[in-house]
């Protein structure tokens, strides 16, 4: 029988320019700079398990392996090995692919990604045929069912996909997973030179879930994970097809106590955010279930200069608009684009600032190879001679046309600063927002929004309450410190008075932080890049019938050692001592008979879930 492995690069992996891990998106991009209260979360390498969830022959994942579990795996002489990676991790790659031409002459190697993409721009034919036998560019379903001689147009399914998880790290090192994950399309037609994504799928969307599949997946991770707050559902910009996304609402809404319980994070951009609001209005943007919404800024002055997929006079409306219906943000702006000079690059990163953000992304103008920005930079002779581990956001492989390379990175580094030294941590963005959303669906017009939608921000604001006190007390400055007491104010002026349960844990977290803190300034985090544990997955798609909550896989932990051993100590300690605290805020529950937000707060640490998430 035909065997194959899809892995990802091995470790160790590069870091970042300020040496943290790049495995880690929220900690190293979204929450960076926030002190103790950048969130940390894990990730999976989740376009490989779409792509053994969708084949029909027995498949392995392998995730995050060493070299030694890598090599051990290819004595097993796999008819395939598939390896899905990123540009900075290309020197890895390649060491991978002369060990599999070596070991096992026999399997083919794929390559995808968008390193795949790269490897084919960078590559003659003949140093290719060294490596791979094929490189997939574009969406790998079709391309590997095609490969293996499988229909191409069967149904494609996206069950259970392994949770994501994220928390601060003095509360737990390693969160068990409270997010979901979800392809619903892949690719964007908005056409962006610098988009890697645009160039791998040809300046086209291409779908994989209806809206009604992407809403029936929510609801089966709810009902395998009563505890998940949020499904990360991938699509570039959901807003250019408004109808799929108005989809996902309506099956939503036939059963609308999902919407009390869960929300999503997608895509989208400001020009077509406010389309879809004047069309269907602002309320209905609140039915479709958006919890989150990632937009791609860009900078102030992009429209002048042919990006014109966002207006920039709307976006502080739609920012505003977006957080008073509940909606958090996550704003992506990137600085050292040839219009910019050092008067005006202040000028759009204030202006980013005052958007207020729930979670945001900085990093530079980037040249990844493959694209027509990477192509133009080439053909003026601005590319820059720099290892492949440096090929990312932060990349110096161009020339900008009025910075040096350092002075961006400053930049960079110093609107995080700005960013938290002026609203503070984004734990207290979001409490701010699900207070908002609560406010507007007490008040719409839609009966789902007043009672069932209103309470999951309810339910999310009051699991956070108890971080604002170790906001206030470690806030960067004294308007952030003001901004805390004011938020303190807004939750009872919302929700009420906190419960017993909700100041006796508020006191836990604070003397919790207060340790943190000292750690940090003991052993600051970046000494020490994250490095994800090995996990293997098994599909077996001769397993026989699944029932509705059955998973589609196996996991093994291949990986041992000192890292491995710690990691499971470490997990193991976290639960019980966040499951002793959940005992005595179930007690304090039960003695003043405190209404629901007492229950979730105990059952959430109780499986050690509780998420500051997104």
């Amino acid at each position: 029988m035909t065997k194959i492995l899809l892995t990802n690069s091995v470790k160790p992996y590069p870091t970042d320019p300020w040496n943290e891990t790049m495995t880690d998106g929220t900690a190293q991009r979204f929450t960076k700079g926030q002190d103790i209260f950048t969130i940390n979360i894990h990730a999976h390498c989740h376009a490989n398990h779409l792509l053994a969830q969708n084949i029909s022959i027995p498949s392995e994942v392998l995730e995050y392996p060493t070299w030694e579990i890598f090599t051990a795996k290819i004595k097993e002489e796999y008819d395939y090995v598939g390896i899905s990676f990123f540009p900075m991790h290309m020197d890895n790659v390649l060491r991978m692919c002369k060990y599999i031409r070596k070991e096992s002459p026999a399997t083919k190697i794929i390559l995808g990604s968008y390193g795949g993409q790269s490897f084919a721009s960078t590559f003659d034919e003949e140093e290719a045929k060294e490596y791979a036998d094929y490189v997939c560019l574009g969406e790998g379903i079709q391309f590997l069912r095609d490969l293996l001689g499988e229909p191409t147009d069967a149904p494609i399914e996206e069950r259970l996909l392994p949770k994501c998880g994220g928390t601060v790290s003095w509360l737990d090192k390693r969160p068990k997973g409270s997010a979901g994950f979800l392809i619903s399309g892949l690719g964007c037609a908005g056409g962006c030179d610098f988009c890697s994504t645009t160039q791998l799928y040809g300046q086209k969307r291409h779908q994989l879930l209806s809206g009604r599949q992407v809403a029936e997946e929510i609801k089966r991770y709810r009902r395998v994970y009563p505890d998940l707050q949020q499904v990360m559902v991938i699509e570039e910009d959901h807003f250019r097809v408004p109808e799929h996304l108005l989809e996902i609402g309506e099956e939503l809404r036939r059963e609308p106590e999902y919407l009390a319980d869960i929300d999503y994070l997608t895509f989208g951009s400001t020009g077509n955010i406010q389309k879809f609001a004047d069309k269907y209005g602002w309320e209905e943007l609140a039915l479709t279930g958006v919890g989150v919404l990632f937009i791609g800024l860009e900078s102030k002055f992009a429209g002048e200069h042919g990006y014109d997929k966002r207006a920039d006079g709307e976006s502080k409306e739609v920012f505003k608009n977006l957080h008073n219906i509940g909606i958090r943000t996550i704003g992506a702006w990137m600085c050292g684009w040839d219009f910019h000079d050092r008067t005006n690059i202040q000028e759009d990163l204030e202006w980013m600032i005052s958007l207020n953000p729930t979670y945001y992304q900085l990093t530079r103008v980037s040249p990844f190879p493959g694209t027509p920005f990477w192509k133009r930079a080439k053909e003026e002779n601005r590319l820059l001679d720099v290892p492949w581990e440096d090929v990312h956001f932060w990349s110096g492989a161009h020339k900008a046309a009025n910075f040096e390379g350092h002075e961006l990175l400053d930049f960079i580094e110093r609107g995080y600063e700005k960013l938290y030294e002026t609203w503070g941590a984004s734990i207290t963005n979001k409490t701010f927002v699900h207070l908002n959303g609560y406010r507007f669906c007490r008040n719409a017009k839609s009966e789902i929004l007043r009672d069932h939608k209103s309470q999951y921000h309810k339910k999310i604001a009051a699991s956070l309450y108890p971080f604002i006190g170790a906001c206030e007390r470690f806030a960067p400055n004294g308007r952030v410190r003001r901004r805390m007491f004011k938020l303190e104010e807004f939750y009872r002026e919302t929700l009420g008075e906190p419960t017993k349960s909700q100041r006796l844990l508020a006191n836990y977290l604070a003397r919790r932080a207060a340790k943190g803190k000292k750690w940090e300034e003991k052993d600051p985090q970046n000494r020490h890049p994250r490095d994800e544990i090995c996990k293997l997955y098994r599909y077996d798609k001769n397993q026989g019938e699944m029932s509705d909550t059955s998973f589609p896989y196996e996991v093994e932990y291949p990986e041992r050692g000192l890292p491995f051993y710690a990691y499971k100590l470490g997990q193991t300690l976290t639960r019980r001592k966040l499951g002793a605290v959940s005992g005595i805020v179930q007690a304090v529950s039960k003695v003043y008979a405190t209404e629901d937000i007492d229950e979730i707060l105990g059952r959430r640490l109780q499986n050690g879930a509780f998420s500051t998430g997104f």
